[in-house]
């Protein structure tokens, strides 16, 4: 007689299913490959921390804090707003308008911490994207490898 093995693993007598083994998964990428890659959320992270630092110092830190953090802000504005002028004229449409949008008004009524979250939202989306995209990947190949080759 052969053994059945169900779907939770146990088996009723049945001949035991043949599974291939997991593949292993793929080495954690390092802070270095990470910044290499996502180099606006690297810059993003890296203007939060010195204009924190900067907020340190008596009576300029706030006023330096101000420039860098708008200046930062409103680049990324800019070169976000080229790429979206870019996008509409090969005939693609996409909402980096509202973000555009909110950064400048952020900057201008002076709420630069506000930009620089918007800026960190805009820069970060294709990391979180990425991230998503080989985090179900993984699990459907996971899934995939435990099931039974052989009925």
């Amino acid at each position: 007689m052969s053994e059945r093995t169900d779907a939770t693993g146990t088996s009723d007598g049945a001949a035991e299913a043949t599974t291939t083994p997991p593949t292993p998964s793929r080495p954690r990428p390092t802070l270095r490959e990470l910044m290499r890659h996502y180099p606006w959320v690297a810059a993003t992270i890296t203007v939060a921390i010195v204009g924190l630092a900067l907020q340190l110092i008596p009576d300029i830190g706030g006023t330096l804090t101000a420039w860098l953090v708008s200046l930062y802000c409103l680049t990324v504005a800019a070169v976000q707003a080229w790429g979206m002028i870019r996008k509409l004229m090969s005939g693609a449409v996409g909402l980096d308008i509202l973000a555009i949008t909110a950064i400048v008004s952020t900057v201008v009524i002076g709420d630069y911490w506000a930009s620089l979250v918007v800026v960190l939202m805009l820069t970060g989306g294709e990391a979180l994207e990425d991230y998503a995209n080989a985090r179900a990947r993984s699990e459907v190949s996971a899934l995939l490898d435990r099931t039974p080759r052989t009925a």
